[in-house]
């Protein structure tokens, strides 16, 4: 069991893409007899260049045929048809040229024990550079080897060479074993002994270097001993989480910013994915006064290897955390070109990151617009995203795709009113108070006491008075409006007193229709409607007088001397024999 005493632990995320391979290739020479010994995974290198599939799976298949003449002492590789096989049985192509992390997966559906697993990257004049990591069981840290292919080189050859530079990390892996064993056992000094085998036959051999920074920290050695350990670790495999993490961890405690910097600087090259990682790093960067390093970090990696998703997530991510208006463009160009590279990556998270970014500017409304209805194709049902899909139409329109949104969203959560409201406050703007009320009628079946208040409120002071504060007044709409939000409202407070208001003087505007009425009709029940709107267009001025306190005690004077005598009038005129 390895030590576990690095103070930063990081999580990491797993990457799926597929390159397919179309490559005339030779067949595997015959599967060699089964033996007993574990299984070894040896992967066709990454590429984030279609174009460099076939070479890939080339450059893997002569590792492959190569690694067992260097391996077979410990490992039985797994065979090409093996492999396709399995990659079949989970759902990829022949030949798949995996991420590292899905070639991982792989590995270990395949029982294997320990795991070759590279990169290809093409560099000047069209020569390609494998980079191949063993790494054995569970372990997080292994031995890195790169190699160049040289003028007439053939992949396959390329392959069988880097299996051979192999050979040394092979040989070191059992006395790396036996350090990992004996420290565990608090046997430090025999764990010593055989990590100098380890070294002896390959230096700066990355498991076996951990397990001496480990052995180091548990005896609280030096910190130089156990910096200089750490650091033999990266040299033996850059992609070391725990190898950098406990340079980190030792820094940190030194108060070292310089090395700090320059950690997280190859910590975010490692892990571009880790969203822990990155942040940390870019936010430790802002406090050391170098807020935009790690955007020139990202973009300097991109500059290196264009097709690379991962490192526009790291740049995406780098420019959100700078928090910056002037850096929301770049967070959004950022993921939209990793969505380019890689369909896969527009994921629930990156979506949430661009509409995140898009919606702090209202001038990136269309984009907000856009990647929220991408989103919300791409996962129909999800209650987030299709919450900003609502918001991105309350700002870019159509609001009748607003509403629409509005009621799917009530449809999959009765619980949060909070898009209903927002839905109803656009409908508002835009005076199309019957489509509020009409969408408000949610909230009133579903919400909480809190979201009806919080409803008669919006109608109240964006719905009512906008209506009587508007040429000619629409009477009948205001009382309306305020009708349906006094109901909403418990009585005694300043927005039912409002919302009283609102009713009030859209009952006062309309009495002179319902007088006419009587003098139309020349009814008694039309005295009596008249009377009970007079009474009841009294009661709700009263309830509102507080917002205009003399205004409204005037309209309520004005109706006892106007309408008192005139009722009474009426009544003789109109109700005899009632």
């Amino acid at each position: 069991m390895r030590l576990r005493v690095a103070p930063v632990v990081f999580g990491l995320l797993a990457l799926v893409s597929i390159a397919p391979a179309e490559a005339q290739l030779r067949a595997s020479r015959p599967p060699t007899p089964v033996r007993n010994n574990p299984r070894l995974l040896v992967a066709n290198p990454h590429t984030f260049a279609a174009a460099d599939s076939a070479a890939a799976v080339r450059v893997g298949n002569g590792m492959r045929e190569k690694i067992e003449t260097v391996s077979d002492k410990w490992y039985t590789v797994i065979q090409r048809t093996q492999m396709n096989d399995a990659l079949i049985q989970y759902g990829y192509p022949p030949d798949a040229v995996l991420p590292p992390l899905v070639a991982r997966q792989l590995g270990t559906q395949l029982q294997a024990r320990a795991m070759v697993i590279g990169t290809l990257a093409r560099g000047d004049g069209g020569r390609v550079t494998i980079e191949a990591r063993l790494v054995a069981g569970n372990d997080q840290t292994g031995h890195i080897i790169s190699m160049s292919q040289v003028a007439g080189q053939s992949f396959e050859d390329l392959g069988g060479k880097m299996a051979e530079g192999l050979k040394g990390a092979f040989n070191a892996l059992p006395d790396s074993k036996s350090c990992e064993e004996l420290a565990a056992k608090q046997q430090p000094d025999k764990a010593i002994e055989a990590a100098a085998k380890a070294l002896k036959v390959q230096p700066n051999h990355g498991p076996t270097e951990l397990c001496l920074a480990q052995i180091a920290v548990a005896k609280k050695a030096p910190g130089a001993e156990i910096i200089g350990h750490y650091k033999n670790a990266t040299l033996g495999d850059r992609l070391s989480l725990e190898a950098w993490g406990g340079l980190l961890g030792q820094y940190q405690q030194k108060g070292d910013t310089a090395n700090i910097i320059e950690t997280y600087r190859q910590l975010i090259l490692v892990a571009p994915n880790n969203q822990k990682v990155v942040e940390e790093a870019v936010r430790f960067f802002i406090v050391a006064g170098k807020p935009d390093l790690g955007e020139t970090i990202a973009r300097d990696a991109i500059g290196r290897d264009p097709s690379n998703p991962d490192m526009q997530l790291m740049l995406a991510r780098a420019c959100l955390l700078q928090q910056k208006p002037e850096k929301n463009k770049c967070t959004i160009d950022a993921l939209e070109q990793m969505f380019a590279l890689d369909s896969a990556k527009a994921d629930t998270t990156n979506f949430g990151m661009i509409l995140y970014a898009a919606s702090l500017d209202s001038v990136n409304a269309p984009v907000y617009l856009k990647w929220a209805q991408a989103g919300t194709r791409k996962f129909p049902v999800n209650g987030t995203l299709l919450g900003e899909l609502g918001k991105a139409y309350a700002q870019a329109g159509p609001l009748d795709s607003l509403v629409s949104v509005t009621r799917r969203l009530v449809a999959a959560d009765k619980t949060d009113m909070t898009p209903v409201l927002r839905a109803v406050r656009a409908l508002l703007k835009e005076k199309r108070y019957k489509d509020a009320m009409d969408l408000g009628g949610a909230v009133e079946q579903n919400g909480q006491d809190a979201d009806r208040t919080n409803l008669g409120i919006v109608l109240a002071q964006e719905g009512g008075l906008p209506v009587l504060q508007t040429q000619p007044v629409d009477f009948v709409l205001a009382a309306t409006i305020g009708k349906k939000a006094q109901g909403l409202l418990k009585p005694g407070g300043r927005p039912h007193q409002l919302a009283s208001y609102v009713l009030g003087f859209g009952m006062l505007g309309q009495i002179g229709a319902k007088d006419g009425d009587v003098v139309a009709n020349k009814s008694c029940d039309a005295v009596n409607v008249l009377e009970s709107w007079i009474t009841d267009t009294k009661a709700a001025l009263t309830a509102g007088q507080s917002i205009q306190q003399e205004v409204v005690g005037q309209r309520i004077q004005q109706l006892d001397t106007s309408y008192g005598p005139r009722i009474a009038q009426m009544k003789k005129a109109y109700c005899k024999g009632n």
